[in-house]
Parts: C-alpha cells; structure tokens; sequence
C-alpha cells in the first residue's frame, strides 16, 4: 500500500491533492459535495470517493476563523 502524504495524488480526473482537501476540511468544508463543487474531485469518473470520504472521517482540527 502506497504511503498517504499531504501531497498524494486523491482525485487523477480533476488533479485534487490530498492538502487541498485537508486545507478545505480544516477551513470548515464538511461534506463530499462541498468538495466536489469547489474541487471538482470525484466528478469524472468517480473512482476517488471512497478515499475522499475516509479523509472527511479521518479527525482533523478544524481552523477558527
């Protein structure tokens, strides 16, 4: 199993990073069609949802702005 870094590769479609889906959920962004609609991740073929879910469900602080 590859090893899961800030800049893994989550969405190949739409070229979605994992830091950017971490920055989004940290900033408040909660739910995988937030992701989508600002990201585009999981709207070409849809192959990345499950791992795009896990992230959502993984425990991240979450910034107060």
């Amino acid at each position: 199993m590859t090893e899961k870094t800030a800049d893994s590769l989550v969405c190949d479609c739409a070229g979605v990073r994992r830091h950017k889906i971490l920055q989004l959920i940290a900033q408040g962004v909660t739910t995988l069609e937030r992701i989508e609609d600002i990201t585009g991740a999981n709207t070409g073929c849809g192959s990345c949802d499950a791992e795009i879910r896990a992230i959502l469900d993984e425990p991240v602080e979450k910034s107060h702005q």
